[in-house]
């Protein structure tokens, strides 16, 4: 047997038998991975929401207060 051949033959004995396994695990981190992120946009989303509605109401509140001192003052 010349050494091409034996290149070209199949050696069974040291083939992985499962080579599903590695796919598996490719998926199943992709798949973690994206919940991670999903996990991750819904934190933003409720804090920067928390964060502008805070805002908003404390502007809308210096603005009213301002209003009353200014009317306060007139009188």
């Amino acid at each position: 047997m010349t050494p091409a051949k034996v290149l070209m033959e199949p050696n069974f004995s040291n083939m992985n038998t499962r080579p599903q396994r590695g796919v598996f695990l490719t998926i199943l981190a992709i798949y973690l991975f994206e919940i991670q992120c999903f996990m991750i946009q819904i934190y933003l989303f409720f804090l920067f929401r928390i964060l502008i509605n805070n805002l908003i109401f404390d502007s809308f509140i210096y603005v009213t207060d301002f209003q009353l001192k200014k009317k306060q003052t007139k009188t």
